[in-house]
């Protein structure tokens, strides 16, 4: 995803492609063993023999503090480049289940900061640098 940003001027396709590629691997249910949960953006997909053969825990892993706010980051910014009403519309439901994750999964104390799979690691949402 940082790669889409650092292009974006240059070549907005791969944030578009981005963006699609990981609203179809959102999260729809919870799996504790891989960090799934509802609304949640893949950090990690694995693939290859380790995979295939159950020596890797998942092919996708959900642990990522950062990826569905920096999933969130993307779109508004590629929002901002290319204001397409047709790539809005089909994303949204993708944002909306983001947004819902961050409510309902991505603050475990309830502290406003988003904290990581074991709860110990905050990302302030309100006061990040601009």
């Amino acid at each position: 995803m940082i790669v889409s940003l650092q292009t974006l001027m240059l070549n907005p396709a791969i944030a578009v492609a981005t963006l699609r590629f990981l609203a179809d691997w959102q999260g729809k249910e919870v799996h504790p063993e891989s960090g799934e949960e509802p609304g949640r953006i893949v950090h990690e997909i694995r693939r290859g023999e380790m995979t295939r053969l159950g020596e890797s825990p998942s092919a996708a892993y959900y642990g990522g503090t950062d990826s569905t706010i920096l999933y969130l980051e993307v779109f508004a910014e590629t929002m901002k480049w290319l204001n397409d009403d047709r790539l809005f519309e089909e994303l949204l439901p993708t944002i909306k289940a983001a947004m819902e994750w961050i409510d309902n999964y991505g603050d475990v104390d309830g502290d406003v900061d988003l904290d990581d799979v074991d709860g110990d690691v905050d990302i302030d949402l309100y006061h990040r640098p601009s």
